[in-house]
């Protein structure tokens, strides 16, 4: 497993799937970090018979080192192994949310 000790060297060492995902240039990440907008979806990562949730998130997977990375706006980023596992981006579409209805 993977430690990273801040969130600097995770970022860096996810530089270029980060380039792909978020549509700038490695460099830019590497001094600006990530953006709010960036975070646009929700992820829910299946490991074994775990099952997380991440709100305002996004996950990139390294086949080659076998890992899967989820990048958490308020959370925190965090690795976890690809081995027996799998991922879904989730897109919010409100069927209805009480907190919206009148009281």
């Amino acid at each position: 497993m993977y430690r990273f000790d801040n969130c600097v060297d995770m970022l860096e060492e996810w530089t270029e799937e980060l380039s792909i995902h978020c549509g700038r240039p490695a460099s830019a990440i590497a001094s600006q970090g990530l953006r709010a907008d960036d975070f646009s979806h929700d992820v829910e990562l299946g490991l074994g018979d775990t099952v997380l949730y991440f709100r305002f998130a996004f996950c990139l997977v390294n086949e080659s080192k076998g890992l899967l990375a989820v990048f958490s706006e308020h959370a925190g980023y965090h690795v976890f192994p690809a081995y027996n596992a799998w991922v879904c981006n989730v897109r919010k579409e409100w069927v209805y949310n009480w907190s919206d209805s009148d009281e």
